[in-house]
């Protein structure tokens, strides 16, 4: 159990390497933790709360199990689940694998990157955008 700050990338790659499941009960919001893509990445299944962006990354007993924001009970019974289960661990450390992969590869997030800013210069008829073109 790692609770707390990691002081270094090298700690953090430890940690989830040698973790048999990765968990972010997170109760405020969350947008796009890298934490979630890093155990996807290193075949980790997870157990995420339904806050935030969370979900987006986890689909329930696809990629991972969501528990109910600030539900200890659910938090606890995903973990036992997962400890308890063997194939189900392995399906959704494989499935999380392969999403990552299909979805958040880097070619995959330059590309799409690359193609919204095209999309975004395009609507501007290939002129500079200003703050003042976008600010309220």
């Amino acid at each position: 159990v790692i609770k707390g700050k990691l002081d270094s990338q090298d700690e953090c790659m430890v940690g989830i390497k040698g973790a048999l499941v990765f968990t972010a009960p997170s109760e405020g919001f969350e947008n796009m933790p890298y934490t979630i893509l890093e155990a996807m990445a290193h075949a980790k299944p997870i157990v995420v709360s339904d806050t935030g962006g969370l979900t987006e990354f986890v689909e329930h007993r696809q990629t991972g199990l969501v528990h109910k924001t600030g539900c200890s009970r659910g938090l606890a019974e995903a973990l036992l689940t997962l400890l308890s289960d063997d194939q189900l661990r392995k399906d959704l450390s494989m499935n999380a694998y392969q999403a990552c992969r299909r979805q958040y590869a880097i070619e995959m997030t330059t590309s799409a990157t690359l193609s919204f800013y095209r999309d975004v210069v395009q609507m501007q008829g290939g002129r500079a955008i200003h703050m003042d073109d976008i600010a309220p």
